[in-house]
């Protein structure tokens, strides 16, 4: 009889080990999944006065557009509103220590029929009354496109230069730790990099 491959047999027993253990989950991995079948959301119910989607989700009909369509709704009710000049791609919000909730959206590089350029910053922390109290203007800011992010942890808003997929490398961070309410607590210390690594700081 031939010898067996000590090298050749440790590889095989490794292999199986391996194999085994991704084939079986233990009863803790079992609960988990358990759990999160039963966070799924169930499908909305539409109310009487609700618009909901008439095509395949997403789609918007030719037809339906050139009528003057006013958007879909479904188990969605308004309850306060900011008119402003518009936004685009992304919005963010920031909760603060105090309870303060302050509210961010993306706004076009476009001036055409603009009052404010930049990105608001919108007091949300009553829903019925949004309050703008004041408009990020550094570069990056004026057109985030989709960047415009808040990390919670770090209490930072950041975003780059999008300019609708064409900008730069600007990137701008501000810290968003303070009370959007007034002035003196907008978010602060913006860092842009429009070449290099340089560090601004608003006084």
């Amino acid at each position: 009889m031939g010898t067996v491959n000590p090298l050749r047999f440790s590889l095989i027993a490794f292999s199986c080990a391996a194999l085994l253990g991704f084939g079986v989950s233990s009863g803790q991995e079992q609960e988990q999944e358990d759990g999160a079948a039963l966070r799924t959301v169930p499908k909305a119910t539409c109310g009487a006065n609700d618009h909901p989607e008439t095509a395949l989700q997403g789609q918007v009909p030719a037809a339906l557009r050139a009528a003057g369509f006013q958007g879909f709704n479904c188990n969605l009710q308004l309850i306060g509103q900011s008119k402003g000049d518009g936004a685009n791609w992304q919005t963010t919000e920031f909760r603060d220590e105090h309870g303060h909730v302050c509210a961010y959206h993306g706004t076009s590089f476009s001036t055409v029929n603009r009052t404010h350029l930049g990105v608001p910053v919108i007091e949300v922390t009553d829903p019925h009354d949004p309050t703008p109290t004041g408009y990020l203007t550094t570069t990056s800011m004026l057109d985030p496109w989709e960047s415009l992010k808040v990390n919670e942890r770090r209490q930072l808003l950041g975003a780059d230069n999008g300019h609708n997929g064409g900008g730069g490398p600007e990137i701008d961070i501000y810290d968003v730790s303070g009370d959007c309410r007034t002035r003196s607590c907008w978010p602060r210390s913006p860092w842009a990099r429009p070449t290099a690594a340089r560090a601004y700081r608003n006084r």
